[in-house]
């Protein structure tokens, strides 16, 4: 998870200034395009005019409120969920892009019941019955104490590769450098 990997980066290079931003992978990518960031970390598409470097994959799971006719499967298919309401982020994201072409693939239209800012706001509108939703799986540590399921999802794109993404790798600074080391990219030869 990337909030441990700035962690670890903040305490073991302290001398370094680091400034995050938090956006869509959409918008992370932009805004390196632009020159206005160094890095982005996003998920691994949509990327034109960016070097990109793997880096890890973000598992996909539906969530459901605890009693709902779902809750006691094992594993989904995204199809599963279209009869019901859906909860997603308000911005554009590249996984509600993936939603609603498999929707229409379908032949279904999503019913989207709300749309918020933030995974939690997702996961708390679930726990009271507003709707179903997909979001990263590492957020079932983080709400346990809510009466929520998080089944993992089947599919292609069930696993989303991760990249790291930067304008041109060969004129980063040292200090970028350093990050993308504490990432595991490697440096050039």
């Amino acid at each position: 998870e990337l909030p441990a990997y700035i962690q670890s980066f903040r305490r073991t290079h302290p001398q370094i200034d680091l400034s995050l931003l938090e956006d869509t992978t959409q918008e992370a990518f932009r805004a390196v395009l632009e020159g206005a960031a160094d890095i982005a970390v996003g998920s691994d598409f949509g990327h034109e005019g960016l070097q990109v470097f793997p880096w890890e994959h973000c598992v996909l799971a539906a969530v459901v409120p605890g009693q709902h006719l779902l809750a006691d499967c094992d594993i989904l298919d995204y199809a599963q969920l279209l009869p019901f309401e859906q909860i997603e982020l308000n911005r554009e994201n590249g996984i509600s892009g993936v939603l609603e072409q498999t929707a229409r693939e379908a032949g279904v239209t999503r019913r989207i019941s709300a749309r918020v800012s933030a995974h939690e706001t997702i996961c708390m509108l679930v726990a009271r019955g507003l709707g179903v939703a997909v979001v990263p799986l590492y957020l079932q540590a983080r709400h346990t104490h809510l009466d929520i399921r998080f089944i993992p999802l089947s599919g292609p794109w069930a696993s989303t590769p991760v990249c790291i993404a930067v304008k041109d790798a060969t004129a980063l600074s040292p200090a970028a450098w350093v990050l993308l080391n504490h990432l595991g990219v490697p440096a050039p030869d």
